[in-house]
């Protein structure tokens, strides 16, 4: 494709016309085709154009030889020919976008070398990339299809693309030169930035510049900036700056709606700092409380009083809710580290979004929950770097004197492990109230069930059941098969969408786990919020809120691959929470997300899936989270 562009610039001159028809034999296309090529050139083209005279055919007329240089350039990254899906939705929203014209299916097809029904696929996946930001397509018979839409949300979806060729020429220069303006412009005012949020507004100034040249302005949304709360004027002040210095130095004159735009993304980005007056607004404090009290309930897990929470929380979603409100995202680069390591805050951050999207009547991106999810991740860490010491309980079938000899033992070699002891006969077992104990270390058999490890012990500790036990007391990692099963293994699943599968897994759940009538139903109200695939040919799916009596994890390897929502998928694993409080289910999420985060695990587990192979990879990444903690 890109050699057609090319070859009609190289066969047009300055010196002489050239006809449709000739140009069609050149090219080995139609006369149709040549003129949507030549009009497609001349959106682009910049410091020339061609030009058309009745029964001449074309000419190029260059104005500036300099910037038709680097327009050549630029025609040549836009129309790159896309070897895949991912590449042509890419360059199918590049074209859309960055024109106002109608594009025939046909050509499209042409311009791709892709058959009709694959360019049918390739516009509905394009289609749910534009929903977000509230753009649709518009097909109208005998022209084509456009994308329509209001131009905030044009820079919006344009800003998601990937910046291909922002290293290139006069491109880097103008991404340099609003850097370094920035810089100057937030020392001035001490006004701070993450880094990612700075090249995200790096990205939003070059796309606003390119498309004011192009004649597209932002038209203002009817959004009051009074009427969300929130004072910007500080944020106006330096937007009105950046664009004083940026026409001085670029000729690119900013009409008073773009300093406004520009303003909104400074205040949609800023990071507060501790030395400023953070003033929290009645609103945000109640969502805050609110999203704390609602985690207590669902998770048991208090973080009502974490004034160091709060106020984080407070500082993110301040900012937050320009963006939420202006459809703005902040694009996460952490987000499947996050999840690799974080699991288990990232699925309290996504129930506490969805408190916020219900608040403000808007989605919320993965990359917001990612943000929210780490701060719900430091409060965990911190709450767990206090609570290291296990209670255990030494059950002994030969005495009192016996009892006390175990637990004197005990506490003089596990002591820095233990926060509480005790001992008592395998008959007054059923008086105990095992929850509040982590192990039980028991000198005979019990045959009753409990809900804590056993771990069988001898009278007298040796060499090899000091180590032994040193390591289950530091390492609660060891316990996996309390929360997998060969009943909850399901191999060779027919299933022709992500619905039937999630049904048969939960009718598979309900045989052998107490769960509500609800529980298929929050999964699929999950499943609504976004997108539950990791990647590596797997999905996590789980409930809306936790619903069952104990945590456990549901495994299905599918017969045949599906598409879930845009990846192909293999393998299916649906977690459930408990509803009490349990401090080890950090454990199980980050082994459980480490290995569906890795691709040599997976594909592993995928070419041999077994229970026996599940559980053999699951001990292999404990024992390597193990001793990478130790060293």
């Amino acid at each position: 494709m890109e050699e057609i562009y090319s070859h009609i610039l190289k066969i047009i001159s300055e010196n002489r016309f050239v006809s449709a028809k000739n140009l069609a034999i050149e090219c080995r296309c139609s006369d149709k085709t040549i003129r949507t090529r030549i009009r497609e050139i001349n959106d682009n083209l910049k410091g020339a154009k061609i030009i058309s005279k009745p029964r001449y055919g074309y000419c190029l007329e260059i104005i500036d030889e300099n910037l038709y240089n680097q327009s050549i350039k630029q025609i040549n990254d836009l129309y790159k020919l896309p070897n895949n899906s991912k590449e042509r939705v890419e360059f199918l929203l590049r074209l859309l976008l960055s024109s106002n014209q109608y594009y025939k299916r046909d050509d499209l097809s042409d311009i791709l070398y892709i058959s009709s029904k694959t360019l049918s696929h390739d516009i509905q996946k394009l289609e749910q990339i534009i929903k977000k930001y509230d753009l649709r397509i518009e097909r109208r018979p005998n022209y084509g299809i456009k994308v329509i839409g209001s131009e905030f949300n044009f820079r919006l979806c344009l800003s998601s693309l990937m910046f291909q060729n922002e290293n290139d020429g006069e491109i880097a220069d103008q991404l340099n030169l609003i850097s370094k303006i920035l810089t100057e412009i937030f020392e001035k005012y001490h006004f701070k930035m993450s880094d990612i949020a700075l090249q995200n507004l790096i990205n939003h100034i070059y796309i606003s510049m390119n498309r004011i040249k192009q004649g597209w302005t932002i038209v203002p949304k009817g959004i009051s900036l009074r009427k969300m709360n929130i004072d910007i004027e500080k944020e106006y002040i330096m937007a009105k700056e950046i664009c004083i210095i940026l026409k001085e130095r670029t000729d690119c004159i900013f009409p008073e709606c773009e300093v406004e735009y520009i303003a909104i993304h400074l205040a949609g980005k800023k990071m507060w700092t501790d030395s400023e007056n953070f003033v929290v607004t009645q609103e945000i404090m109640k969502l805050t409380g609110n999203i704390l009290n609602r985690v207590y309930e669902k998770f048991h897990i208090d973080f009502r009083h974490n004034l160091e929470l709060k106020l984080g929380l407070c500082k993110h979603l301040v900012p937050m809710k320009f963006r939420i409100n202006l459809n703005m995202n902040m694009r996460n680069p952490l987000l499947n580290k996050i999840k690799e390591n974080y699991l288990y805050a990232y699925t309290i951050g996504e129930y506490a979004c969805s408190i916020i999207s219900s608040y403000y009547g808007k989605s919320i991106e993965d990359d917001e929950i990612g943000y929210i999810a780490l701060h719900f991740a430091l409060a965990i860490e911190q709450e767990q770097t206090f609570v290291t010491k296990k209670n255990i309980l030494i059950v002994c079938a030969s005495g009192l004197g016996t009892s006390q000899f175990l637990l004197y033992k005990y506490k003089e070699e596990f002591g820095k492990y233990i926060d509480k002891i005790e001992a008592c006969g395998e008959r007054e077992l059923n008086k105990i109230d095992i929850q509040h104990f982590d192990y039980i270390f028991s000198t005979v058999p019990i045959l009753s069930k409990v809900d804590i490890p056993i771990i069988q012990i001898d009278y007298f500790l040796n060499k090899n059941d000091i180590q032994t036990i040193s390591k289950i007391l530091t390492n609660e990692n060891q316990h996996m098969y309390k929360y997998y099963s060969k009943e909850l293994f399901i191999v060779n699943l027919n299933c022709k969408d992500r619905k039937e599968i999630i049904k048969e897994m939960c009718h598979t759940i309900s045989l052998y786990e107490d769960i509500p009538q609800t529980f298929e139903k929050s999964i699929l109200e999950r499943e609504a919020i976004t997108s539950t695939e990791f990647g590596n040919h797997v999905a996590l799916t789980h409930p809306l809120e936790p619903l069952s009596q104990r945590t456990f994890a549901c495994v299905a390897v599918l017969k045949d691959a599906i598409i879930w929502k845009e990846k192909e998928i293999k393998v299916v694993f649906l977690i459930s929470i408990e509803q009490k409080k349990n401090k080890n289910i950090q454990d199980f999420y980050k082994m459980t997300s480490k290995l569906l985060m890795s691709e040599k695990y997976m594909n592993q587990f995928i070419k041999n899936p077994t229970f026996e192979d599940l559980m053999t990879i699951l001990s292999t990444i404990e024992r390597e989270y193990g001793e990478n903690n130790a060293k």
